[in-house]
């Protein structure tokens, strides 16, 4: 008889061990499905995201970013010749405002009847570059200074 109390002494233990492995299961299990969705509700939307969904994402902001440095450089390409022909341009009238202030002086000066420093002036002026109205203007000036 003190073998079978022996045997169901330790076949209750046994049971005990066995029901408290299915409990510790079954708590573990519900830990760990708790545990993921606090830690995606604790990430937030991105980090339940996989790592293909966010190469994909990168990869079409990478092209979008190389079609927009694209598009900055062809502008900024356009801008940098339309700069040189404004400056063309800019040399070109500063050029011409200084002639037309070198006509005008010369032309007070005749208008003054002080001839010397008329026809100094009117050696340092080069027509070469003259053209229409100011060719003639420049032809006008230099008949009254040799009057």
């Amino acid at each position: 008889m003190a073998e079978k109390k022996e045997n169901k002494s330790l076949f209750l233990y046994t049971a005990l061990i066995f029901v408290a492995a299915i409990v510790i299961v079954v708590i573990s299990f519900f830990s760990q499905v708790n545990m993921e969705k606090k830690h995606n509700e604790y990430l937030g939307e991105e980090a339940a995201k996989t790592i293909t969904e966010k190469t994909a994402q990168l990869s079409e902001e990478n092209l979008i970013l190389l079609e927009t440095t694209k598009n900055l450089n062809e502008q900024n390409t356009q801008l940098i010749e339309k700069n040189k022909e404004l400056t063309e341009q800019k040399e070109g009238l500063e050029r011409d405002i200084k002639s037309d202030e070198e006509l005008y002086k010369l032309f007070n000066l005749i208008i003054k009847k002080d001839t010397d420093a008329a026809q100094q002036l009117f050696d340092t002026i080069s027509p070469e570059s003259f053209s229409g109205e100011k060719l003639a203007f420049y032809e006008y000036l230099k008949k009254e200074l040799n009057k």
